[in-house]
């Protein structure tokens, strides 16, 4: 999912990991089962050589587990990432492929209810299309109406075969508005309304099942000239975006990584054919097989414009190193741009288009280097915190000028956030 941002898809697998209704870890010599069947395609009618099947348990309807929040997460990653790897301690997805005659066989299945799906280039999942036919909110086993099931007993076979249905496809062009081509950009189709359990980038838990499964089918990369097709989409009412990461940059300085400013860095998102709101975007109705070209979109930076200023502390005026600075339109609360702060506490918050925004100020803390050493195969930078500051908030309107000079000063906070370092949780 490379379509999505650090906070997003991080929020997206808490959200998953932590309402997801898995069945308890098998022990490595239970007794187990085996699924077969045979995959075929209805355009055709023949094999659907080498295509992907995965067997995904079904939930239960039990009432969710209350996932944490996105800020929670950021506010305690080390207890985030610890939730994670709880869940997913407990969980099970298998997967296996056909052959040339389209059968497969997938072996070792613990005892219990599975949903048997597969994926072939250009068709549709079942998962998928159970999914743009979920009504709005659905939960447990409404998420996934009509998907096969299979019962597995220990030592014994279950049988589910599967036909895939040849889905709709969209292609088009990614341009700047001078007509360049935007080449290596991420597009991606999305439902026009997203379900209750999305987040605001429209992504689910369900979704997120989909896509650990290989069925997502629903992103690309443009080519050289900005060119790209997405094809295998379901039946229903869709918007097109395009997401080009802006102001990232990546280091390694003595075998240690530096992600810091790539995490921070904000996506322009573009919709089509070249709105930078999702309410402004054209609805792409699909059905069948049918292709759609020409669903190009244009990425029109004119107008846009820059907010800058300086985060410090409200006691003794010094600049703050640490901190998430971010701008929400006041009138569509899913449009956001955002940006860390430099060691002095300046930012700014680059192409950002006329409108009333909310500025926040989230995560404000003094930090140095962590003195604990990495030693691993994979080593990241980490930041011990000295002192943390409350979240602040100021109105800005952005006109025809870029806007300069937005100082805001941070209240010490009473606790210290906790530090996370990801060499040590690596290590566990």
């Amino acid at each position: 999912m490379p379509s999505l941002g650090r906070r997003t898809f991080f929020a997206a697998t808490i959200l998953f990991l932590s309402t997801a209704i898995l069945p308890a870890q098998q022990p490595a010599d239970a007794p187990s089962g085996t699924v077969s069947g045979v995959v075929t395609c209805s355009d055709t009618q023949r094999p659907a050589r080498f295509a992907s099947v995965t067997l995904t348990p079904v939930p239960d309807d039990k009432p969710a587990v209350k996932p944490m929040s996105d800020k929670e997460a950021e506010a305690d990653p080390a207890a985030a990432m610890k939730l994670v790897t709880e869940r997913m301690g407990t969980m099970t997805m298998l997967q296996g492929q056909s052959g040339l005659d389209g059968a497969y066989t997938i072996a070792d299945v613990p005892p219990g209810d599975y949903y048997v799906s597969s994926t072939e280039p250009g068709y549709v999942s079942s998962m998928a299309a159970a999914r743009a036919a979920a009504p709005p909110g659905a939960k447990g086993k409404a998420m996934y109406p009509g998907v096969t099931v299979v019962h597995v007993e220990a030592n014994h076979t279950a049988h589910g075969d599967l036909t895939l249905d040849r889905g709709a496809a969209v292609m088009g062009t990614v341009a700047f508005d001078d007509g360049a081509p935007a080449g290596k950009v991420m597009v991606m189709i999305e439902k026009a309304e997203p379900s209750k359990a999305s987040d605001d980038s429209g992504f689910s838990s369900a979704d997120m099942v989909m896509a650990m499964a290989g069925g997502a089918g629903s992103a690309t990369i443009t080519d050289d000239r900005g060119h790209f097709r997405i094809a295998g989409i379901a039946p229903g009412d869709y918007t097109l975006r395009t997401t080009l990461q802006v102001n990232s940059s990546f280091s390694m300085r003595g075998g240690v990584m530096d992600m810091s400013a790539l995490l921070k860095a904000s996506p322009l998102v573009f919709y089509s054919p070249g709105a930078v709101h999702k309410k402004d975007a054209k609805k792409i109705t699909l059905a069948g097989s049918e292709e759609h070209g020409d669903l190009n979109i244009t990425v029109d930076l004119n107008g846009m414009h820059s907010v800058s200023g300086r985060i410090a502390s409200a006691v003794d005026h010094h600049g703050l190193n640490e901190a998430t600075v971010e701008l929400t339109d006041v009138n569509d609360k899913k449009f956001t741009r955002k940006a860390g702060v430099d060691p002095t506490g300046a930012f700014t918050i680059t192409y950002v288009p006329p409108g009333a925004y909310t500025l926040e100020v989230s995560g404000g803390a003094d930090t140095e280097p962590a003195k604990k050493k990495p030693g691993g195969l994979v080593n990241f930078s980490a930041t011990h915190t000295l002192k943390s500051y409350e979240t602040a908030s100021q109105q800005v309107m952005v006109d025809a000028t870029d806007v300069t000079g937005v100082n805001i000063e941070l209240k010490e906070s009473k606790t210290t956030k906790k530090d996370f370092d990801m060499n040590d949780f690596l290590k566990q």
